[in-house]
């Protein structure tokens, strides 16, 4: 197996795997990997019906994912596994999607999973109408703040509002640095704002006074969408909720399903996104080999 790097035509090659494999993972999202190119280096490897993935995670770890169009998971297995003892790769993880590890072979592979790093999948349905008790309180933060700054408005990012949301960012991590170490991601955010052009991304922006209070940066696939960031300014009561609402039935209302990743076992992060009553978790399989 020789990996290469990604290459701009390789969006529609990513997608056709998409389509026929029915998978959401944002790690198979060609803007997510271009996104994080520097920080993860991503490389693919195709044959005629499987899709791999290979990320270096901070030079040191190594990371594998499987796309497959038919049901040939172990044969598959044994090619990642041999290509990492051909390099003499010491620290990896391999992944499998819960579809694939049905035909696992577990007399030479074991697996497990995380729930830390499972995507949390909503209805796009769910998240643009709110509707039921179990939406009560969402309601009503996203009224309070419709109430509270009348003069608030959803726009498109343009390359006016890059020197605020650049300041904006900067505060925000300035603020959430003390608590999670984020340089990475910070890193990441301004490259796509200093070179929207470069990614075929939306940055939405949520004003107050033409001021920003929040920003989500996401994609739309052929029926999902994939949030990749979303940050706000909590002083402004219901910022995230009234983003949130409004994306959803801007951009997401005719879509099945949003990504909204992962809580990396992040206590807070994890009650925000249970809270939004997620569709299905989809978990990743880490496996093994069994010597």
């Amino acid at each position: 197996m020789i990996f290469r790097s990604l290459e701009k035509d390789d969006d529609l090659l990513i997608k056709k795997f998409l389509i026929n494999t029915n998978n959401l993972y944002w790690e198979f999202s060609f803007n997510s990997l271009s996104c994080y190119k520097e920080m993860l280096e991503p490389k693919i490897y195709v044959n005629s019906d499987t899709l791999f993935l290979e990320i270096l995670y901070l030079e040191e770890y190594y990371y594998y994912y499987v796309s497959i169009l038919k049901n040939n998971a172990n044969s598959n297995l044994e090619k990642i596994f041999a290509h990492i003892k051909e390099e003499s790769i010491k620290k990896f993880h391999v992944y499998l999607n819960e579809e694939e590890i049905i035909e696992l072979d577990e007399n030479n592979y074991a697996y497990s999973f995380n729930d830390d790093y499972s995507d949390y999948i909503y209805n796009a349905k769910d998240l643009t109408e709110l509707n039921g008790k179990k939406y009560h309180n969402k309601k009503n933060f996203i009224t309070r703040f419709m109430n509270s700054y009348t003069n608030y408005s959803l726009e498109e990012y343009r390359v006016e509002f890059e020197s605020k949301l650049l300041t904006f960012l900067k505060g925000w991590y300035h603020h959430h640095n003390a608590l999670i170490t984020l340089d990475e991601e910070e890193s990441v955010i301004e490259n796509i704002i200093k070179t929207p052009d470069h990614f075929n991304l939306t940055i939405s922006l949520l004003l107050v006074n033409n001021e920003i209070v929040a920003f989500t940066i996401f994609e739309n696939n052929n029926y999902y969408a994939n949030v990749l960031f979303e940050k706000a300014d909590i002083n402004y009561q219901g910022s995230y909720q009234t983003i949130n609402y409004l994306n959803a039935n801007k951009y997401f209302k005719n879509l099945i399903y949003i990504n909204r990743q992962e809580d990396m076992g992040i206590d807070g992060l994890r009650t925000a996104k249970q809270s939004y009553h997620p569709a299905f978790l989809l978990r990743r399989y880490e496996i093994k080999e069994i010597n």
